[in-house]
């Protein structure tokens, strides 16, 4: 697994940081071109205090050790893209949607309070748990600013989403299969 393997609890912690405000900055370099609002993260991090973490996690860590991590998260990135690919191939996603997101640094980002509501009971619950991906919209669009707290464990995420787009990949090729065979 060239991006988490070999890597310490604590280096996982620093790719988690690293992706996720890479992802910022490619989000409000995509708004700004697009001209609109920009993006605020969690705990208010914009695109310029995400350059000045990325800047704190170097100064820690070191250039070697923070490269390395770019690299991975590059690669984590590239992994998107090629799901977002098979999501266009399928048919699961527009390709509109496909060509404003191929071009950014792609991860989605979860915000915990709506991946299970306070307000369902416990079937519900159960249900929902067993949903490791994202809601049948598939891809939402980002508000201009998040203050809940989200999800930064990258690996939960390239998992729960590589494993939502294959589920959703077969059943779209088999209905269209079954579709075919009818017309």
């Amino acid at each position: 697994d060239k991006i988490y393997k070999g890597l310490s609890e604590t280096d996982i912690i620093d790719l988690n940081e690293v992706i996720y405000l890479k992802r910022l900055i490619s989000i409000n370099k995509n708004r700004r071109k697009n001209k609109r609002p920009p993006y605020v993260g969690y705990k208010g991090i914009n695109s310029t205090s995400a350059g000045g973490l990325l800047n704190t996690i170097k100064a820690q860590v070191g250039t070697e050790k923070f490269n390395t991590l770019k690299e991975r998260a590059d690669t984590y990135f590239k992994v998107f893209n090629e799901s977002l690919k098979r999501m266009y191939d399928a048919q699961l996603i527009s390709e509109d949607v496909y060509n404003k997101l191929k071009e950014e640094e792609y991860s989605p980002i979860k915000t915990i309070k709506y991946l299970i509501p306070d307000n369902i009971n416990d079937a519900e619950v159960s249900r929902m748990s067993n949903i490791t991906g994202l809601t049948p919209d598939v891809i939402k669009t980002l508000s201009n600013e998040n203050k809940n707290e989200i999800i930064l464990d990258s690996e939960w995420l390239l998992q729960s989403n590589i494993s939502m787009i294959e589920s959703r990949v077969f059943e779209n090729r088999l209905l269209n299969s079954f579709f075919d065979a009818y017309n």
